[in-house]
């Protein structure tokens, strides 16, 4: 072979353009993998910090990590914004959150899932809206994608809000082979969407799940109110009385069973409802004094006895009911309770004074009950003499509390109306009217009616009193 020294002279000639572009490449490589080294030292050192529950090391690191070119990975992303939130900087936790799984961008899964478990958190708080349920849907679709129980259970409360129930079971039914518990609840859902034989089949389940978990822990109370209230459902009412008997005898003074066995004497307490007679009566009261002994704080026993007090007719024996909470009064049993319930027994009474005079104690007692709020603004603003005023600040600040409660903004309604603001008290009115139905939705309209009078609206004045019309036309 003939030697050709033309390209030998011309590779010696290429040689130092080689060796430099050779140690440009190690330079290249040496530098991504020193770059790696210290992204995987901000790693490690933001992990070691969250172990040992150092907030602000971790948010220095992982601030470290995600400024550098890359930006780190979306899981250093992610991770950053629950350092950010535990460490109370939530407004930059929520811009990153919104960064990694936008609204109308296909995002980071992971981030999603947060976004959609935080919308169903104020979807639950402050009830369904077309524009919540679509974001949570979105956020679903692009982060429950995974076939985990966290997933199933997002979709099953979607589908939840959305009344789709079928929808709801299939999702929890997936999750259930995975969380055995959740047959309590599919349970319960069949029952609403009257399958009585799925219904039977889920609650055997549920029992059996509660059984063993209870022979494995008589302490579980969960578990123990799970079976007491399967006993219910399946009719077996000694056998509810003795789980919860053993429980008070195990837990001592769990207020979980405690309130449950509160809820059982009232149970009881009800299928004894009808019977007349003395026997019967002082049954009652039995269960009464049992249901308040276990439980003072249970709102329930108060509602019961205030049922039992509207159904009679003779004064004397309503005289019996109101003197049992004078009683509870003196023994010092939930006194803001009784004294809240003694004020409405005596508002039917027409005894406006003494009704308002319960209610104020009720109120400077437990100023943070706002169901005790709303009821004393509504005493002031119809009594005799009226302080519209004082009843406006309370029925706010139980709003304040409550916005969802429609009847804090009849209240308010109402309050509103009596100081003549009649533009302000239609708004509270027309949220009030489509949540009513019978008596009090003639009234809404009425008063309705009243205030586009006085707005000069004569038109949609008349179409509330034609509503008025038609109701009492398909009542006769």
């Amino acid at each position: 072979m003939k030697f050709d020294s033309e390209l030998v002279r011309r590779m010696i000639v290429c040689m130092p353009a080689v060796f430099a572009l050779l140690i440009f490449g190690g330079l290249i490589g040496r530098g991504i993998s020193q770059g790696r080294e210290i992204t995987n030292g901000y790693r490690v050192a933001a992990r070691e910090a969250i172990a040992r529950k150092d907030l602000e090391k971790a948010k220095f690191y992982y601030s470290r990590l995600v400024s550098t070119g890359n930006r780190g990975s979306e899981q250093d992303q992610f991770n950053m914004v629950s350092v950010l939130d535990a460490s109370g900087d939530g407004q930059a936790a929520s811009e990153l959150l919104d960064q990694l799984a936008p609204d109308d961008e296909v995002g980071y899964a992971q981030a999603h899932k947060q976004k959609a478990a935080m919308i169903y958190q104020f979807i639950a708080k402050n009830g369904p809206s077309k524009a919540a349920l679509e974001r949570l849907h979105w956020h679903l679709r692009h982060g429950a994608r995974d076939p985990s129980v966290e997933s199933d259970l997002l979709w099953a409360n979607y589908y939840l809000a959305i009344e789709q129930i079928d929808n709801a079971i299939g999702r929890l039914s997936s999750a259930a082979n995975r969380n055995p518990d959740l047959w309590f609840e599919i349970a319960g859902l069949y029952r609403k969407i009257d399958r009585p034989d799925d219904a039977k089949r889920a609650t055997n389940r549920a029992e059996a799940v509660a059984v063993q978990k209870l022979d494995g822990n008589p302490l579980d109370v969960m578990q123990r109110l799970r079976l007491a209230d399967i006993m219910m459902a399946k009719g077996n009412q000694d056998d509810a009385q003795e789980i919860l008997s053993e429980g008070l005898r195990l837990t001592g003074n769990d207020p979980a069973i405690r309130r449950a066995a509160s809820n059982f004497a009232l149970v009881k307490l009800k299928s004894i409802a009808n019977d007349s007679g003395d026997a019967a009566q002082r049954q009652r009261f039995v269960l009464l004094n049992k249901a308040i002994e276990l439980d003072p704080e249970n709102q329930a026993v108060y509602e019961t006895l205030s049922t039992f007090y509207v159904s009679v007719e003779s004064e004397t024996a309503r005289d019996v009911y109101r003197k049992q909470l004078e009683k509870w009064i003196t023994q010092g049993v939930s006194v803001a309770y009784a004294h809240f319930t003694l004020g409405n027994l005596l508002w039917l009474e027409k005894d406006q004074e003494n009704a308002i005079f319960h209610m104020e104690k009720a109120f400077e007692m437990e100023p943070s009950l706002t169901k005790v709020a709303n009821n004393l603004a509504w005493l002031l603003v119809h009594s005799e003499t009226p302080d519209l005023q004082r009843a406006e600040d309370l029925v706010r600040l139980a709003i304040e509390k409550d916005a969802g409660h429609i009847r804090y903004a009849d209240t308010l309604a109402a309050v509103l109306f009596a100081q003549r603001r009649y533009a302000d008290a239609l708004v509270q009115y027309e949220k009030v009217l489509p949540q009513t139905q019978g008596q009090k939705r003639r009234e809404t309209h009425e008063r309705l009616a009243e205030i586009y009078d006085k707005l000069g609206q004569n038109e949609i004045a008349k179409s509330h009193r034609d509503r008025i019309a038609e109701m009492s036309d398909a009542k006769s």
